[in-house]
């Protein structure tokens, strides 16, 4: 949720809840503790007045910044021993099987 609000800035709970899949009530959850622990706070959402935004206050900012900086380090040194084709492949299927799975969940969470 971090990630999806440091890429895409503001979002209600119910926009997160469905790009991630996830129910609302999970998400609330999640975003209460996050206030708590002062990662994201709320602010007011000019097109609807009950549901707020979310957004990363600048200590989420900042966790991000570092956490997204650790992970190009990380990348960085690793050797992959696999020519690039492959690779191309593999995050295509990945990207597929992903897809499949938001899909499948979304067909199952509708029958409950």
């Amino acid at each position: 949720m971090l990630l999806a609000l440091y890429r895409h800035g503001p979002q209600t709970v119910p926009q997160i809840a469905s790009e991630q899949s996830v129910s609302r009530q999970y998400i609330q959850k999640l975003v209460n503790r996050l206030i708590e622990e002062g990662y994201v706070e709320l602010i007011d959402n000019a097109a609807h007045k009950r549901s707020h935004l979310i957004q990363l206050t600048e200590e989420g900012q900042e966790y991000m910044s570092r956490m997204r900086q650790r992970e190009a380090e990380i990348v960085r040194a690793m050797v992959i021993p696999f020519p690039a084709e492959q690779l191309r492949a593999a995050v295509e299927t990945l990207r597929a099987v992903r897809e499949w799975q938001k899909e499948e969940l979304g067909r199952l969470l509708s029958t409950l």
